[in-house]
């Protein structure tokens, strides 16, 4: 019957309920067992990986039909530039106290082709458009594009005009890979050498 446990069953719960392991009995059966600790990703935990297989398969065939040098792709990260590790050398945890985490942040583009041989200058977003530290500094001389807002995010304005100028400077019919964020969804047909082929969701 349903939810009565048979005497085994019983003895095994009681074993089980009675178990205490300690840290190194812990350290080496993780260690027999190669268990790690590991981040886990949000989007990976989305990915619909039946339909993945098929998605490549149309990639592939609309990546094959350019050079490889005229196929880029590029995508936003998030650099928090004021964060400290998580983690600290002590004698005594005890007198440790932890401290919140600062959030502060530029976003940068990072675009590229498929060989490596053109590197686009990143884009990086702030939150201010003339910060402190760029006093006295010629931006220009350090190799990037730099813009603001208020977030220090991509928005679809933003990305509208890094790829408009992207544009300007090819001279041949060129891909871009992206992924499917809002802010990609531009309007394309002032572009003249750029195509734009968007990666599946997740």
């Amino acid at each position: 019957m349903q939810g009565v446990l048979t005497g085994v069953q019983q003895e095994i719960l009681e074993t089980c309920t009675k178990f205490s392991a300690s840290e190194g009995w812990l350290e080496r059966f993780n260690s027999r067992t190669n268990l790690k600790s590991v981040r886990m990703f949000g989007e990976a935990g989305e990915a619909n990986v039946a339909a993945l297989e098929h998605a490549l398969e149309q990639l592939k065939t609309r990546i094959m039909e350019y050079p490889m040098e005229d196929v880029y792709n590029c995508d936003e990260t998030g650099l928090f530039f004021n964060e400290t590790s998580g983690r600290t050398f002590a004698i005594s945890a005890a007198n440790i106290s932890g401290l919140k985490k600062d959030k502060s942040r530029v976003s940068i583009l990072l675009c590229v082709n498929m060989t490596g041989t053109r590197k686009e200058p990143p884009l990086v977003i702030g939150k201010y458009l003339k910060p402190r530290c760029f006093r006295n500094v010629n931006i220009a001389a350090l190799g990037i594009h730099y813009t603001a807002n208020k977030n220090a995010w991509m928005t679809r304005e933003l990305f509208q005009n890094w790829i408009v100028n992207f544009d300007s400077r090819l001279t041949r019919p060129s891909l871009l890979l992206l992924d499917n964020a809002s802010v990609h969804l531009i309007d394309a047909a002032r572009l003249k050498h750029v195509k734009l082929l968007f990666l599946p969701p997740n």
